[in-house]
């Protein structure tokens, strides 16, 4: 089955903005040079200090390897993991093993908040947990004893 092309190329857009990349630079590195220095600044800017050593590694790798990551919408990102798969990620959740378990922040989540934060986006706030209470049964006490 022979595949069927209009002839044009399909262009290559900015994992920040979206906007066409024209030259072969900003066509590897996957950004245009404007929107390469406010990921950069942001990168540095974003305290990543209260994660892991191996968190804070890969998000930053991530986030200079071209093509790496690539924003849907909003805050949405398909992010490429260390094998090849594609991954959904987002600031609050990825469908990367670690973040379905839901145990530990990963890499992914950290890139793709830097990301939005780069945007412009707000940091999302944690989701709010109700509070716990417990019902005790209460039971008659002979203070008498």
């Amino acid at each position: 089955m022979r595949a069927l092309t209009t002839g044009t190329p399909t262009p290559v857009t900015c994992n920040r903005c979206g906007r066409p990349l024209l030259s072969a630079a900003s066509q590897a590195r996957g950004y245009g040079r404007t929107c390469l220095t406010k990921e950069r600044a942001a990168t540095r800017t974003h305290d990543l200090s209260h994660y892991s050593d191996r968190v804070a590694a890969g998000a930053e790798e991530l986030l200079e390897t071209p093509n790496a990551i690539r924003r849907l919408s909003g805050s949405r990102f398909v992010v490429v993991g260390r094998n090849g798969d594609l991954y959904r990620t987002t600031p609050r959740g990825c469908t990367c093993p670690a973040g379905r378990r839901g145990k530990h922040v990963c890499y992914h989540r950290v890139a793709a908040a830097v990301l939005a934060t780069s945007l412009g986006m707000p940091h999302p706030a944690p989701h709010p947990q109700k509070p716990r209470t417990f019902q005790i049964p209460a039971r008659p006490v002979d203070l008498a004893a």
